[in-house]
């Protein structure tokens, strides 16, 4: 049987959740699943030296390219072919639920197949909340 394949939808790819990724790439309860992520916002080479502080402001103080983020995301299912696209809830979540939203209305749209499961905020994303996850969609 082969692995199911997951694609993560993460705010942005810094520091943080550079971390969180290597924490789920050596989790043992992950291991029968292929992850791969991707971001609502890519972060500019200037945004990636701010403190996270300044960066996460930035960006809740600003507006969120639907159409890019679409674009982005769109591809990376295309190139990656997730069995389910998890929404992980952060910062440009909750400052974007609309706009993110009507993101995932689009690829539901595009990928009727696709299932996606959304990561609630209740302590940290840890491996084993991303396992339940996956299996409560399966």
């Amino acid at each position: 049987m082969s692995k199911l394949r997951a694609l993560i939808l993460n705010s942005v790819d810094d520091d943080e959740t550079m971390h969180r990724k290597r924490r789920m790439d050596e989790s043992p309860i992950l291991s029968k699943y292929l992850i791969n992520h991707s971001y609502a916002i890519e972060l500019s080479d200037e945004q990636k030296l701010l403190p996270a502080n300044v960066m996460m402001s930035q960006i809740i103080n600003g507006t969120i390219g639907e159409v890019d983020m679409f674009n982005r995301l769109k591809t990376n299912i295309m190139n990656y072919n997730p069995d389910v696209l998890l929404v992980h809830t952060g910062f440009v979540f909750r400052a974007f639920p609309s706009e993110i939203i009507s993101v995932l209305d689009k690829i539901k749209s595009e990928f009727p197949n696709l299932k996606i499961g959304m990561q609630k905020m209740v302590g940290t994303y840890d491996s084993e909340q991303v396992a339940n996850i996956i299996n409560d969609l399966f």
